[in-house]
């Protein structure tokens, strides 16, 4: 009874999961800066009606695998093809999705008559979201059965479903497209309803693949329209689009009934011996066929764990075309009260990513799959480029703790959905065109798919990237008048998308700062400015420590050993190779020189248990004390940064992400300085509207050599650990620090010996400040990034 209760409430709670959708927008928070403007010149290409009149322009899929998105029309009248995403790799930190300019689209979307979907993955689907808002509001769009399902579901997510202007199209049935007539042609690939397009017009004829391979014995019984090719490359083809992602793959494509084989052989060998599981792409449901299939003949039931899986199989259900009946899939919650050799589970994360249940119990962290030494684990899948290093990671991980895995070519557990260069070449053969373009690939493989199609006779062939617009002329007598021409170039640029709502450019999302702290790590100083004469807290002159002295000492200490409710040290002598104390507070005061407190802090930098916490804030010490009385705080930052930087290069030849925020300890005294004329960089440009600015150097965002890591900080230059001497690489250079300071709950004061005061101070001369004004000119606002704006 208690069995049956549960698998009741398991049901319940399946069929909740099947039909909950998530409303991840409001229709307009997602989209960042997907729609602004940008200064687009001109649409590239020869004015309306001049020049060829074919003519295309990829927006993204040439030169890369994903993103697919293509303009094509006759003379101005264009139609898009597909709105994909492409996933990022590990040099693009913290995003999720790639997406094409979909600022180019907005700006130019009364060119834009109609939008069609060949399929539903996600490198053809994915950037809905923001490409379906940036067109016009009466643009409809068109796409199959199946994939009308997933884009249903996917713009209900984001508050964007208009039923009005989508529409469902059945294979070969003809219809108007913009300036073409648009004839969709079934194709087989690793998802239902994956369609090529012929588009007529009466200035020629074009021949659009999609993603394809020529599948002999479809699973789901639906066959490639080989005689739909023939009769076009019959009635004449004036420019070919094909699918270039396996042309290095020589011969044909294993059969998907040949995996579904070797599946049933895998799971009947396993028969007694415990769990098997199966990890591939959610979206093969020919391959979920498959695994029923071979669960059934050994006497298994099947469990999904993946809300994707489910997603994927809802959609077939509602569209007629699911291969069994979802109310078969187990329970989660089920599965621990069954047999282990009587369940198959099928789980998400063949390619390792992050939040998949594979990937969760690889680590030992997900609450629904514990790993066994009797599994048997299948991977029916590939690795897509740029996750082989964390899918290989994952698979030691599993192999770790014990089951078997499966994973190797003869095992014949996958087949590609791409055709391979035997498929490729007969098709080149059936469509016979006059001009020919490589298109879905890295750069190398349209080239050699362009070589493909010249060893077929095909001459009039280009590769072109993402940008390149090409037109091409219908020829006589099936003869092409001609090469494809080069018409224009679009200045297009990628967008980035976080998993959530923050959409922009690289420079928008930061990316080069993200791989420069990533790589090289990040300083941040914050200094507190005291100017000549104003009254200290003990008042004296100039900065003292707060116990009342003014000796040069350091009390210094790391951030980690701080304990809460200590007061914070200063720092009025910092640790100096050179030895010699500085001039006295009373001294400095009277030279109208600037005096501060500096707390530096570190991330994932090599601090070398606190020397180098020590040698920054000497340097920004010295660096202050070396700048005029009424000096700005905007001078302050930017000496600062330029000391830190150089004392960073020093240490250990990083160049590090360097954030100085300057205020006063005594707001009037800004007022004062400000009002003087002698301002030591002029033009009025003062840093403390909100007590600081944020110092960077542009060269330094792009910077991906690797720097592990840890962390520190410094309030008056202490560091963590017992300081040594250390040698300077290659200088022969040493450093002394201060001792380290005693972890407890009140702070052990130690006199430093005289060899450890600060350097004395060099007031800087005007040239110096010259040059200092020049290696930063005057910025305005509109020139700084956003996060540099100085904010009331």
């Amino acid at each position: 009874m208690r069995c049956q209760a549960a698998s009741d409430a398991g049901s319940k709670s399946k069929q909740k999961m099947r039909t909950k959708t998530f409303h991840r927008s409001d229709g307009q928070e997602h989209l960042g800066s997907a729609l602004s403007p940008y200064r687009h010149k001109t649409f590239p290409g020869p004015p309306p009606n001049d020049g060829p009149p074919i003519r295309v322009l990829p927006i993204g899929g040439l030169g890369e695998i994903g993103m697919n998105c293509m303009l094509v029309g006759v003379y101005d009248r264009y139609i898009l093809i597909d709105a994909g995403l492409m996933f990022p790799d590990q040099a693009d930190l913290g995003m999720q999705k790639i997406l094409p300019d979909t600022t180019f689209l907005a700006k130019w979307k009364d060119k834009i008559e109609a939008l069609i979907i060949t399929h539903g993955h996600e490198d053809h689907i994915g950037a809905l979201p923001w490409v379906f808002p940036a067109l016009d509001p009466n643009t409809p769009v068109y796409a199959g059965g199946y994939p009308m399902q997933l884009i249903q579901r996917r713009l209900q997510e984001f508050s964007l479903w208009q039923p009005n202007r989508f529409h469902t199209f059945s294979m070969n049935q003809r219809f108007q497209l913009g300036p073409f007539e648009c004839q969709p042609v079934r194709v087989t690939h690793s998802i239902p309803d994956c369609c090529g397009l012929i588009l007529r017009s009466e200035h020629g004829n074009i021949v659009h693949t999609g993603d394809w391979k020529i599948e002999e014995n479809p699973i789901d019984g639906q066959q490639f329209n080989r005689s739909a090719f023939e009769d076009i490359g019959k009635d004449g083809a004036t420019l070919f689009m094909s699918d270039s992602t396996n042309v290095l793959s020589p011969g044909r494509t294993t059969s998907e009934a040949e995996v579904q084989k070797s599946l049933a052989n895998h799971v009947a060998r396993h028969h007694g011996k415990g769990r098997v599981i199966v990890t591939q792409f959610a979206s093969n449901l020919d391959r979920l066929a498959s695994v029923k299939k071979a669960a059934d003949a050994a006497g298994r039931k099947v469990c999904f764990m993946g809300l994707s899986l489910h997603s994927y199989l809802e959609a077939a259900h509602k569209q007629g075309r699911a291969p069994f009946n979802p109310d078969d899939i187990v329970p989660i919650t089920d599965v621990a009260d069954m047999d282990p050799n009587k369940l198959v589970i099928v789980t998400t994360g063949s390619q390792a990513e992050p939040r998949a249940q594979l990937a969760l119990a690889a680590t030992e962290s997900s609450q629904n799959l514990k790993l066994n030494r009797s599994d048997l684990l299948l991977y029916s899948a590939r690795v897509i480029p740029g996750n082989s290093v964390r899918v290989t990671q994952m698979m030691n991980a599993i192999a770790a703790q014990g089951p078997q895995i499966r994973n190797g070519r003869s095992d014949l557990l996958h087949t590609s959905g791409h055709a391979y260069r035997d498929e490729l070449e007969e098709l080149l053969r059936l469509v016979k065109p006059q001009h020919f373009l490589p298109v879905h690939g890295e750069f190398s493989f349209l080239c050699a798919h362009a070589e493909l199609a010249r060893e077929n006779g095909i001459h009039n062939t280009n590769v072109v990237r993402n940008g390149q617009m090409v037109g091409c002329s219908p020829g006589r007598n099936g003869k092409s008048v001609g090469n494809l021409q080069l018409l224009g170039n679009a200045n297009l640029r990628l967008l980035y998308n976080d998993g959530n709502n923050g959409t922009g450019t690289a420079d928008e999302v930061a990316m080069g700062d993200r791989q420069t702290i990533a790589s090289e790590g990040i300083v941040i100083a914050a200094v507190e400015v005291y100017r000549p004469g104003v009254a200290r807290r003990d008042g004296q002159a100039g900065p003292a420590s707060p116990d009342g002295r003014d000796d040069g000492q350091d009390d210094s200490h790391s951030e980690d050993d701080r304990e809460v409710g200590d007061e914070e040290a200063d720092d009025a002598g910092s640790p100096s190779s050179s030895g010699k104390p500085e001039p006295s507070a009373a001294t400095v005061a009277g030279a109208g020189r600037l005096r501060c407190r500096v707390r530096v802090t570190t991330r994932a930098m090599w601090v070398d248990r606190g020397r180098l916490l020590q040698d920054l804030h000497t340097a920004a010490n010295t660096a202050v004390a070396r700048l005029p009385g009424d000096a700005t705080l905007l001078a302050v930052e930017r000496l600062v940064a330029q000391s830190l930087r150089r004392e960073c290069r020093a240490f250990n030849q990083r160049k590090p992400e360097v954030i100085v925020i300057a205020h006063e300890h005594d707001a009037t005294s800004r007022a004062a300085a400000e009002a003087r004329n002698d301002d030591p960089f002029p033009d009025g440009q003062q840093g403390g509207q909100r007590g600081g600015q944020r110092s960077r150097s542009p060269s330094q965002r792009g910077s991906n050599s690797y720097q592990g890591g840890g962390r520190g900080s410094n309030w008056g230059g202490g560091g963590r650990g017992q300081p040594k001497s250390r040698g300077q690489p290659g200088g022969g250079k040493s450093r002394s620090s201060s001792p380290n300071k005693a972890a407890s709950s009140g702070r052990a004061k130690q006199a430093a010996s005289p060899e450890l005061r600060a350097p004395p101070v060099k007031e800087m001369s005007a040239a110096e400040m010259e040059a200092i004004r020049r290696s930063n000119p005057r910025e305005s606002p509109e020139q700084r990034s956003p996060d540099e704006l100085d904010y009331a």
